[in-house]
């Protein structure tokens, strides 16, 4: 959900191996590297400089996989789902470059930490040992979106640790993220679980039994858990366990975030109203560094198959994140995790107010996104805010090349599905709140897709099934344009393939 458009975002795992923290011995880099997507500063203006920074700094280290090409083969044909021991074995990083990283981080005075087949090593230190590891200074700043600590300069990395490392993320300065949830002034009738019931034919013998569903967000959730049982107790449904994970220590309650995370919960577990467990993976901050980390971990705990993220950011700003974040979304593809993400609420164009362009991670080839629709009764229209287009730097999915319809098959073309996105009723604050938003259409998704899992558990990813099936599981959405681009017969860039008869889509899986 967000204010402004789809938002620009910077325990369960007892089966998982236990976090490590290693002191190893360093490479020697004669000739540091600065190629690495991020550590070249991005300091946008109107932000002050406060001046060196006295705070623990933690950075995110994305390793490559072992088998690169491997790997995007696995992906692109078809596969049973992989466990997280398979993962590690045949794709995770390479026991020697975790080595050399956690070395190098070592002899630099850092905390390294990582979990086995994990792509993501956390180093941690004073903002000064952080600075004098990567090569530059940490300094505290203050912007519009609050404070945070970057550096000053480029950084680097020894050259001989460049063929193991994708990316960094959050030693520069880390993008605020936007939710893509609005609220709105009170309508009626609001749209509520009644209503979605009516519109996309639920199975009575599908309902997500033995399915648990996740959410990626951030702050606090003690809110979220209490607003979900009052929504439960307003609609009569039962009541769903929330529990919240929190990979980086507790985080304070982010109020912003609220009404989001309220949201993505009540209509994850609405849709599905016999599953087992709604699990929240929330970062300390909605930021690029944060979020990748809360991803990361639900994709190494491996546990829940079906999760929604309704945050993202313009893709334009958002390369170097998609460098640190591609790598942990195409191992939840291995593993048959799939990601719902809201493809955005600025139309065909760029949250940040600039031109024709997406949103990321909705962009990304590894997840699903969706799209969001206006519906009355039993009628729908492509939401004219809904996000919808042609990504500038990301390839077509494997999944996405039978689509036909608008599909031009040159760059990943979003959204894949769609769902009512408008007036939404739901819980906040212990109060009824309308809002709208495709984060509300995300959620339905993820719901939609525990069902699934419930009837059928090893279907695995769902891009494949979505894109194969009979084209009559979806309603076709043929009027409404997001802008640039207008609804139409068979697969668009205002709703995907549709909205779906959720009966049929699971008969035909």
């Amino acid at each position: 959900m967000s204010t402004s458009g789809i938002a620009r975002v910077t325990t369960a795992a007892a089966a998982v191996a236990a976090v490590v923290f290693a002191p190893l011995t360093a490479v020697a880099a004669p000739a540091p590297s600065h190629a690495i997507p991020g550590l070249v500063p991005d300091v946008a203006a109107g932000v002050t400089d406060l001046g060196a920074s006295t705070a623990t700094k933690t950075v995110l280290i994305m390793m490559k996989s072992k088998d690169e090409r491997g790997l995007d083969a696995f992906l692109a044909a078809p596969h049973q789902p992989l466990t997280s021991a398979e993962y590690a074995h045949r794709f995770g990083p390479s026991e020697p470059a975790v080595a050399r990283v956690t070395g190098w981080a070592t002899d630099h005075g850092l905390k390294s930490a990582y979990q086995s087949g994990s792509h993501l090593v956390k180093v941690t230190g004073t903002a000064d040992a952080v600075g004098a590891a990567f090569g530059t200074t940490m300094h505290d700043f203050r912007g519009p979106r609050g404070a945070f600590t970057a550096a000053t300069a480029a950084g680097s990395l020894p050259s001989a640790l460049s063929a193991d490392v994708a990316a960094v993320s959050g030693l520069t300065a880390s993008h605020r993220l936007f939710t893509a949830m609005s609220p709105n002034q009170p309508a009626a009738p609001a749209t509520a679980p009644p209503d979605l019931n009516k519109a996309y034919d639920p199975p009575s013998s599908a309902t997500g039994r033995g399915q648990r569903v996740a959410v990626i967000a951030d702050g606090l959730q003690d809110e979220t858990k209490q607003d979900l049982a009052t929504f439960e107790t307003l609609y009569s449904l039962p009541r769903v366990p929330l529990t919240a994970i929190y990979p980086d220590g507790t985080p304070a309650n982010d109020a912003d975030g609220n009404p989001e995370w309220a949201l993505d919960t009540e209509y994850s577990t609405a849709m599905a109203p016999d599953v087992s467990g709604v699990t929240v993976y929330a970062g300390l901050k909605l930021e690029e560094a944060e979020i990748t980390s809360a991803t990361s971990r639900w994709v190494d705990d491996d546990t829940i198959k079906t999760a929604s993220m309704s945050l993202g950011g313009c893709e334009s700003d958002e390369r170097s994140w998609a460098t640190a974040l591609d790598p942990v979304l195409k191992k939840a593809v291995a593993q048959g995790q799939t990601v719902f993400v809201a493809s955005g609420d600025s139309g065909s164009k760029c949250s940040n107010g600039g031109p024709i362009g997406v949103s990321y991670p909705a962009s990304s080839p590894y997840v699903i996104a969706v799209g969001g629709t206006e519906l009355s009764g039993n009628s729908e229209t492509g939401w004219s805010s809904g996000g919808g287009g042609k990504s500038s730097f990301e390839p077509v999915a494997s999944f996405e090349t039978s689509a036909g319809g608008q599909f031009d098959g040159k760059s990943r073309g979003l959204p894949d599905v769609a769902a009512a996105a408008t007036n939404y009723q739901i819980v906040t604050g212990g109060f009824p709140l309308p809002g709208s938003g495709t984060s509300a259409s995300a959620p339905v998704w993820n719901g939609v897709w525990a069902r699934a899992l419930g009837a059928k558990p090893n279907l695995g990813f769902a891009g494949p099934h979505l894109y194969a099936v009979n084209r009559s599981a979806f309603h076709d959405i043929t009027s409404g344009s997001n802008g640039d681009y207008r609804a139409a017969s068979g697969w668009d860039y205002v709703t995907g393939l549709g909205t779906p008869d959720i009966a049929r889509l699971i008969n035909a899986l």
